[in-house]
């Protein structure tokens, strides 16, 4: 049984390394993004921490296509810009947050990072979450992480000039200590060194983590609100599409 895993892990390793390489040079060609598209791998472990979410919606298990996720990250954008008010805070749920001035780049510990300018895999979009005005808690791999670090780990919270787009988005109807118990629990996965999840669908995995499952998995787990739009995997784009979220910044 040991000599079987260490194969099938071995053969794992083999697919991410060449699958990553090809797909760089492919996705480089056909756009101007930094999404990468590589074929999903298909290992799944289940983690014992479950718990009942608030509206939950309709489980989605097949990872969508780059061009799909792309057709919903221009969808995102034209909402944004039309103005969507499912989308915007209302005066109430700025008051809740303690929030006196719209629009500027977000520090407040809780607040959710979201970017369509750069890509794991075959999963387009980056999410982390802000610690404090300084740090940023966010999961890559090991070959795209900045600071070379594989899984969650605490980066410099810098959104506004790493990156050409993004969204800052709060939830709806938590309290400061609420989404400081989110920033906390995604924190202490940093200090424990959680590595970072490659398999998407494993949504519930509380020993690994991409990075809008970190986000998702924080806010459920604290605070028992789903974030995640569709159910099943978790694209950083269900973070601001969610009825639970709305957004304060935008660049």
């Amino acid at each position: 049984m040991k000599l079987k895993k260490y194969i099938t892990s071995m053969l794992v390793a083999g697919i991410v390394l060449t699958s990553t390489s090809s797909a760089f040079a492919m996705n480089n060609n056909s756009n101007n993004q930094d999404s990468i598209g590589v074929s999903k791998l298909s290992i799944q472990e289940i983690d014992d921490n479950k718990v009942n979410l608030k509206n939950s919606a309709p489980v989605e298990d097949k990872l969508k296509s780059i061009e799909e996720q792309e057709k919903e990250w221009k969808e995102l954008e034209e909402r944004v810009k039309a103005g969507d008010k499912d989308l915007m805070p209302t005066d109430q749920d700025l008051k809740e947050k303690g929030i006196t001035t719209k629009g500027g780049y977000p520090t407040r510990k809780g607040t959710i990072l979201v970017t369509k300018a750069f890509g794991v895999t075959s999963l387009t979009g980056h999410a982390g979450i802000v610690y404090n005005s300084n740090t940023s808690i966010e999961s890559f791999p090991k070959i795209f992480s900045p600071k070379g670090q594989d899984g969650v780990y605490s980066y410099p919270n810098d959104w506004n000039t790493r990156y050409s787009s993004g969204y800052g988005v709060n939830v709806r109807g938590t309290s400061q200590a609420q989404d400081n118990d989110a920033a906390d629990y995604s924190y202490r996965r940093f200090q424990e060194r959680k590595p970072y999840n490659w398999t998407f669908t494993d949504t519930e995995n509380g020993a690994k983590f991409y990075c809008s499952q970190l986000v998702y998995k924080a806010f459920k787990v604290m605070n028992g609100v789903n974030i995640n739009h569709n159910g099943g995997i978790v694209y950083p784009m269900d973070l601001v599409n969610s009825s639970n979220t709305y957004i304060v910044w935008s660049k």
